[in-house]
C-alpha cells in the first residue's frame, strides 16, 4: 500500500492556525515503529516459537512482505533465534 495524502485547497479562507497555551503535554509516548512491532508481532512471533509453529519462510503471517521494490518505507526482518 502507498498512502495518498488529498489536501483540499483553502484558497480564500480566512484560517489562522490555533493551539491552545492551556493544554496539557500528552501522556503516551510517541508511536514508532518499533514499539508498533513490539506490541503487535513480537507477541504472534513468540507464540509461534514456543509451539514450534514458526518458520523463517513463512514470515508473510506477520505481515513481511518479501518484495520491497515501490514501498515508501522499506522493511528488513532480522530473526535472531
Amino acid at each position: 500500500m502507498i498512502p495518498e495524502f488529498v489536501v483540499h485547497t483553502l484558497e480564500g479562507l480566512n484560517l489562522k492556525s490555533y493551539i491552545s497555551y492551556c493544554s496539557s503535554k500528552g501522556t503516551e509516548p510517541p508511536v514508532t515503529a518499533q514499539s508498533l512491532f513490539t506490541e503487535l508481532v513480537t507477541p504472534q512471533i513468540e507464540r509461534d516459537f514456543k509451539e514450534g509453529t514458526f518458520s523463517k519462510d513463512q514470515l508473510d503471517r506477520y505481515g513481511f512482505e518479501p518484495t520491497q521494490e515501490g514501498k515508501l518505507f522499506k522493511l528488513y526482518v532480522y530473526v535472531c533465534v
